[in-house]
């Protein structure tokens, strides 16, 4: 929806503010959910060189639902967590599209894998802590869990891909949300930073902005369909 060349932020019809505009039944606008300076965008992409630092350490009753969508060919990444070294208390989760193909979680000194079709469409993976134990969930189904472990860990954790390496995927992430004991704490929506063009992600939780640790900058697919590759 523009008025003119300029997307509304808001809209009201007298005095009530309007949450959503349908076309017939398409929806082609919806209120920001974003404070005034930032603009949310569909999504932000890697190249293997971008990172965000979420600036804490998981624990044992951390939780994390991530969408995201890796790059076609990608063989092995890791899109959330923090690891030092394999075996130590880390917190990671992402997949492998090798001869394998599978979902992997790791939890403590525990990991899980689960196997998947192999394609390279747009997935979500989550693991939660509900009643004593860290459930772990695949595009919203079911697939085993982690007896609950006390722990944190030594790095703080990253989202598109995990401390304790130079080495990450290139993938696109939708959403993220963190989760302690079940209650949100970081709800991460992909936006730009109009002050400066920066793409990144806002917390509407604690009104935070995280913008890329690493080198270069994000892509990202504004709500129009308009496409910045990463660079």
């Amino acid at each position: 929806l523009y008025i003119g060349t300029s997307r509304p932020r808001s809209v009201y019809i007298g005095t009530n503010k309007v949450k959503s505009v349908y076309l017939g039944t398409e929806k082609v606008w919806s209120a920001s959910r974003l404070p005034t300076g930032y603009t949310e965008v569909s999504c932000l992409t890697s190249s293997g060189t971008q990172y965000l630092d979420l600036g804490f350490k998981a624990n044992g009753k951390t939780g994390a639902f991530v969408d995201y969508k890796m790059a076609s060919g990608t063989a092995t990444g890791i899109v959330f967590g923090a690891r030092v070294t394999s075996g130590t208390d880390d917190y990671v989760f992402g997949w492998a599209n090798t001869s394998t193909k599978l979902y992997y979680f790791a939890y403590g000194v525990s990991n899980y894998r689960t196997t998947f079709s192999g394609d390279y469409g747009r997935h979500t993976q989550e693991i939660v802590y509900n009643d004593g134990r860290m459930n772990m969930y695949v595009d919203g189904a079911y697939q085993s869990y982690f007896s609950y472990r006390s722990f944190t860990t030594a790095n703080n954790v990253y989202l598109f891909g995990r401390s304790g390496t130079t080495a990450k995927p290139s993938v696109t992430v939708y959403s993220c949300q963190v989760t302690d004991g079940g209650t949100v704490t970081m709800e991460l929506v992909p936006c730009i930073r109009d002050a400066d063009s920066k793409p990144g992600m806002y917390d509407l939780v604690n009104g935070a902005f995280y913008g890329n640790a690493g080198s270069g900058e994000f892509g990202y697919e504004a709500a129009d369909g308009t496409a910045v590759s990463p660079t």
